[in-house]
């Protein structure tokens, strides 16, 4: 439930972190599946937390990634697809999507999503 979480930390610690990092799987702060089942109202949800957030709150970015055969795939997809049309708030440069074709909900999967994340992360 990593994915949960760290959409949960997303509303939760925006003062405090910068970097998102969602793999496979969508926020429940709607209900179970929310983004999934709800994405245009779990975006929306989102955006108005991240518009009312402090100052600092333009200062992030979401690297949201899945296997393309993953269980989770549709759940993180749906919900970034509905995020991605409110681009005053998820533009390029706060959101991006990733995907790896063929990659399921396994460690070896997980391993080359971080590999892949820390220069965008981390860029110095």
């Amino acid at each position: 439930m990593g994915a949960v979480t760290t959409w949960y930390a997303l509303e939760c610690t925006l003062d405090c972190f910068k970097y998102f990092m969602p793999i496979s799987s969508d926020g429940w702060s709607l209900g179970r599946f929310a983004g999934m089942d709800y994405p245009d109202e779990t975006a929306a949800h989102l955006a108005d937390i991240i518009r009312s957030s402090s100052p600092s709150g333009n200062d992030f970015y979401i690297w949201a990634c899945s296997g393309t055969d993953d269980v989770a795939y549709d759940r993180i997809w749906t919900q970034v697809q509905a995020m991605a049309q409110i681009t005053d708030v998820f533009d390029v440069n706060h959101l991006t999507f990733h995907e790896q074709e063929g990659a399921r909900h396994v460690f070896g999967s997980l391993t080359e999503y971080f590999y892949n994340a820390l220069p965008y992360l981390f860029p110095n």
